[in-house]
């Protein structure tokens, strides 16, 4: 009977319930306990199979290692978040508020992981994200133009509940660039979905990475309303 069952639950895409099922009736402690319980417990493993395996995806698609975790994220390493600060950003307020993030700082400061951490914390949570590094988007742009289909990232881009942008203005972008990636962030900022936005670049210096003088002030004062400015440095380890 419990080869049916499991079976009809595999059918119905409960594979993951069904894995549930196997491991309580697998415990002798469960032999007492009431057919709720049972049905709780499943649901559970549901649950948390279902969020592992979104997170596995976030990850492989956006070619991320699986490290880069908040738990695996090492605050003695970097000055400019301290632990309270980053307890705060571990709740998500910022994110059910639709505020932004800008992470800024120079190489090997934590940026991509601190940014990586918090869309998978957010994913465990049932939100959905995107990752994207901004120089591949670009030239994902550039080969959606030549086929005919750039709405469609677009609307990827515009899709998720967090995206995070990573090396934001690392590089000079174009002007019909700069004005792409601006109709990406009022888009989402109409919608109240955040993103989080990496640089190496404080944002009083990003007009100079991106063409089209208007256009530079109204992407960077968008991101800039209502966001969290983090700026990480890599803490000194000498004597």
């Amino acid at each position: 009977m419990l080869r049916e069952v499991t079976g009809q639950l595999t059918a119905l895409r409960l594979g993951h319930m069904a894995r549930g099922l196997e491991r309580w009736l697998e415990n002798p402690a469960n032999a007492e306990r009431s057919p709720l319980e049972c049905v709780a417990a499943m649901v559970a493993t549901h649950q948390q199979m279902r969020s592992t395996a979104r997170v596995e995806d976030f990850l492989t698609a956006s070619g991320l290692p699986p490290h880069l975790t908040l738990g695996a994220f090492d605050l003695q390493r970097v000055q400019g978040l301290s632990r309270p600060r980053f307890a705060a950003l571990r709740t998500l307020a910022w994110l059910e508020m639709g505020h932004n993030l800008i992470v800024t700082g120079g190489p090997n400061t934590g940026k991509r992981h601190l940014a990586a951490g918090l869309a998978v914390e957010a994913i465990r949570r049932g939100w959905s994200a995107r990752y994207v590094q901004v120089a591949d988007l670009l030239h994902q742009r550039d080969l959606a133009l030549r086929r005919g289909n750039p709405d469609q990232l677009f609307a990827r881009m515009v899709r998720p509940a967090l995206l995070v942008l990573d090396g934001f203005a690392d590089a000079p972008a174009l002007a019909a660039e700069t004005a792409w990636l601006r109709r990406i962030v009022v888009r989402r900022g109409t919608l109240r979905r955040p993103l989080i936005v990496t640089s190496r670049h404080a944002p009083k210096a990003w007009a100079l990475y991106l063409e089209g003088l208007s256009v530079a002030d109204a992407v960077i004062g968008e991101l800039k309303r209502d966001a969290e400015t983090i700026r990480l440095q890599r803490r000194s380890t000498a004597p």
